[in-house]
């Protein structure tokens, strides 16, 4: 089964790249931001903080086409330890661009008691002029890159015991099964964050390096691989074509998403705070709920060729290298902006203007780089570090 089929999966990934690129431009061009009274927030702010927390949808598409490759490959005679040695380098891929993005080019971590950005070495620079090297807290951040190459591997772990037992079980209902039991168990993340903090504050590193990928702040495999697992539960349904697949994954994405909203609205309101809580755990079950419905809506999807959603799709095919050089190419224009109009100031609706103009030169841009394949973007890097495999990114690009 060809992954091209699933030209929605690309729709909605770029939908959510465009999503991200204009937060966080909007999150890190607005000069007012120490200043908002989070106990009684403006909505827009409230709308903004809400949707950075949805990192859980590309650790789900990641699980959904990641899945769909290991079972399509299966098909084609390929043999499991093959499959997670690709799985296993992909991982170390994404594990050490996201090294690099929270340590050289990505965005900076809000100081609200300092006033202060805790910048990359990049951005300070452009920033400030100034060269500071990461410190212990940002080494040791858990970026959505650092969670899904986590999540890469643990899932081929996952399809290799699958597959040794898959004449004793049906993959799919098994993945749901896991899928489940995983996401109960990350109600371990709300104590252990506490003595995750505590080990941090007594200088215990062994207890804070056993801790650090499953709760430390800001995308643990505590929830997260639970992401992975659900988007890898619908793509086997898909590959196994089970009848009345389609139906279990709306009632499954409907309970999640009603049952996390209500529990959301009742809890107390600690989601600006970004507490480790139940209201915190009440988001990522309306979260699995929301994204399974929304993979759900574009699975049907069969061309996106012209128009809006081929805007749209260029991004999920090749918008990684502008999600990785934004925050570097944000800082140089704001920069450039105050130097030249010192007075000027940010509000949030300037932000937000400027965040949409910018994303939308970013889709033209895309648009005019798709004649050459998007070559020498970190997209075709990747269809060259693993050009030996069959890539269904590799067939989007060259027919792009």
């Amino acid at each position: 089964m060809s992954s091209k089929r699933y030209i929605g999966i690309d729709f909605l990934r770029g939908v959510c790249i465009f999503v991200v690129l204009i937060l966080h431009m909007a999150f890190y061009s607005f000069d007012g931001i120490f200043d908002v009274d989070f106990t009684n927030p403006p909505p827009v702010i409230t709308v903004i903080g809400l949707l950075l927390m949805f990192a859980g949808i590309f650790a789900m598409i990641s699980g959904f086409s990641h899945a769909t490759q290991i079972l399509s490959r299966l098909d084609k005679g390929r043999n499991m330890k093959d499959i997670l040695k690709h799985l296993t380098l992909v991982a170390l891929y994404l594990l050490i661009i996201g090294f690099l993005q929270k340590t050289v080019i990505g965005s900076g971590h809000i100081q609200f008691d300092t006033r202060s950005f805790d910048n990359t070495l990049l951005v300070e620079l452009i920033k400030t002029g100034g060269f500071k090297l990461p410190d212990v807290h940002r080494l040791l951040y858990i970026n959505s890159l650092t969670m899904m190459g986590l999540n890469v591997i643990l899932l081929g772990l996952v399809f290799k015991i699958l597959i040794a037992l898959k004449d004793r079980i049906n993959i799919s209902r098994t993945l749901y099964v896991l899928s489940l039991v995983y996401f109960f168990i990350s109600l371990a993340r709300i104590p252990l964050y506490e003595v995750f903090m505590n080990a941090q504050d007594a200088g215990n590193y062994a207890l804070v390096l056993m801790l650090n990928v499953l709760v430390n702040k800001n995308n643990p495999i505590l929830p997260y691989f639970a992401f992975a697992l659900f988007g890898a539960w619908i793509a086997a349904l898909r590959h196994d074509e089970i009848k009345r697949g389609n139906l279990y994954i709306l009632l499954n994405g409907l309970v999640f998403l009603l049952v996390g909203a209500y529990l959301y609205v009742n809890l107390p309101d600690t989601m600006l705070e970004r507490a480790i809580d139940t209201k915190w755990f009440a988001i990522m079950g309306a979260q699995i709920g929301l994204f399974q419905l929304m993979i759900l809506s574009v699975l049907s999807m069969k061309t996106a060729d012209r128009g809006i959603r081929r805007f749209i799709t260029r991004f999920g095919i090749a918008g990684f290298t502008i999600y990785l050089l934004e925050p570097v190419v944000t800082s140089v224009l704001i920069k450039g902006i105050k130097a030249v109009l010192p007075d000027f100031e940010f509000t949030i609706n300037i932000s937000l203007a400027y965040a949409v103009l910018m994303a939308t030169a970013y889709g033209i841009f895309l648009a005019w780089w798709e004649r050459s394949g998007y070559r020498y973007g970190m997209d075709h890097l990747y269809t060259r570090l693993f050009k030996d495999v069959k890539s269904a990114k590799e067939e989007k690009m060259k027919v792009a």
